[in-house]
């Protein structure tokens, strides 16, 4: 019966664990790379003619890559939905203007964490990690990732306009 019960806690704790994706490579791998840093957590801005004096030459398909600058739990199997082991994609948003072509005077908006992570509503916690978030920016052959951005689809379903509610963030 002992070695039965151990059979099965080993199966459970293997098939807890199984959950975990590896990916086969890590991003960083090819393509060109260029890190940036935030100071501090909140919707951060890049133009077009900051893009394009990093070096890159086609704008319209920047990535951005990171988990920014707080402590990431030890145990990656804590936050399964949240971490893997490699950087995630971050969501942009591409403000093109009156054209709608990503051009001079146009920018990118993005969400990025910065070395702070607060934590109250008495689990206290207040962490400091660094100096700076670290965000790697990537340039491809497809737009960075707009379609399954988070915020303008919770922009829209609360009925505003995605131009207004972004010139009142950054504004205010």
């Amino acid at each position: 019966m002992k070695r039965f019960l151990t059979i099965i806690l080993t199966l459970i704790t293997i098939s807890a664990y199984a959950k975990v994706q590896y990916a086969e490579h890590s991003v960083l791998k090819e393509g060109k790379w260029i890190k940036i840093s935030v100071k501090e957590t909140g919707i951060h801005k890049i133009t077009y003619q900051q893009l394009k004096d990093m070096g890159i030459s086609n704008p319209a398909n920047t990535h951005i890559y990171g988990y920014g600058g707080a402590i990431l739990e030890e145990n990656f199997a804590v936050g399964l939905d949240e971490y893997k082991d490699d950087l995630p994609e971050n969501a942009i948003y591409f403000h093109t203007g009156s054209d709608g072509i990503f051009n001079e005077n146009d920018y990118i908006l993005f969400y990025a964490q910065g070395p702070v992570k607060v934590t109250y509503k008495d689990g206290s916690k207040e962490e400091i990690c660094g100096l700076y978030g670290l965000y790697f920016l990537e340039v491809n052959t497809i737009p960075g990732m707009t379609a399954a951005s988070l915020v303008p689809q919770m922009v829209r379903a609360a009925g505003l306009d995605m131009t207004d509610f972004l010139t009142t963030v950054i504004e205010n």
